[in-house]
């Protein structure tokens, strides 16, 4: 099954789904995928980008509803910005490309990011202005930042006046960031680290994605928050070392669907078939609905 290319990005309006998503090209807004009134759900699966986008998933005037991500690699200024309403991140490999923040939620009723790995350099992770009734589930990530110490930079900032909120921020590894938590409204939880990856390639030359398979000795390994078989997809992408199966007490951060064999990165990623030279991708519109 090839991908479907999106030369000229995606635009989502109201709800909608979108998947299996080679994205080349931004849309007029400069985004990967731009979201606009959104009144129901948004689904954005097996999704990549390739290219220059000022904002990855951007939501303009969002309404209420949900946009779930998930099994979706996406590179950006500004990776992920979604307001008013309820965002759900699941196995995600997210870069910042040079902006200020990986992921960005303001006034969001629920938020819920789970073993995804992150890449920046001033901020991963930012919920500001949560109100009354949110809940947060923040597990299993990999948060790394690219420059290191010095940067200035923040892991996870949530910010919250008033009652606090119910909060579960557990097993995550905050590496090489100045500050790992700035936490107001709610208590930081267990199983948090702070080690060094060891980031490893699975020797697939030319291909900038990969990198982020946890290396042998990895402090990350085996040290999630419950047993895989908790997590249905991990039966789908259950490799976060190279050609080792991810069993028992999940590892934290992101996993492949694949250990890497595939000369093509983003058919590993997918594990889909998909040429650059467009042989075997198919174009579609760059508006779904």
């Amino acid at each position: 099954m090839a991908l479907t290319e999106y030369p000229d990005g995606i635009i989502i309006t109201g709800s909608g789904s979108v998947s299996d998503a080679l994205i080349t090209g931004a849309n007029s807004y400069g985004d990967a995928i731009s979201i606009f009134d959104l009144n129901g759900t948004v689904t954005i699966d097996h999704c990549f980008t390739s290219g220059f986008f000022d904002s990855g998933i951007f939501a303009y005037f969002p309404g209420t509803g949900t946009v779930i991500i998930s099994n979706s690699y996406i590179a950006a200024e500004y990776p992920v910005q979604v307001d008013d309403a309820t965002l759900e991140i699941t196995n995600c490999l997210i870069r910042c490309t040079g902006g200020d923040l990986v992921i960005e939620s303001y006034n969001n009723a629920g938020v819920t990011i789970q073993s995804c790995t992150l890449v920046g350099t001033s901020a991963a992770i930012d919920l500001e202005n949560v109100p009354d009734g949110s809940t947060i589930t923040i597990k299993n990530n990999n948060i790394y930042n690219s420059i290191g110490i010095g940067s200035g930079g923040v892991a996870i900032t949530i910010y919250k006046i008033g009652d606090p909120i119910s909060a579960t921020i557990d097993n995550n590894n905050t590496y090489d960031w100045d500050t790992d938590f700035a936490l107001t409204g709610c208590s930081l939880g267990t199983g948090n680290i702070d080690v060094d990856p060891l980031f490893s390639s699975s020797g697939n030359s030319g291909d900038y994605l990969d990198g982020y398979y946890l290396g042998t000795g990895s402090g990350c390994i085996d040290a999630g928050d419950a047993d895989v078989s908790g997590y249905g997809w991990v039966a789908d992408y259950p490799y976060s070392r190279t050609n080792v199966i991810d069993a028992g007490i999940i590892d934290i951060g992101f996993h492949y669907p694949t250990s890497g064999t595939p000369s093509n990165f983003v058919q590993c990623i997918f594990g889909r078939l998909v040429n650059f030279a467009g042989a075997r991708v198919k174009r579609l519109s760059p508006t779904v609905t």
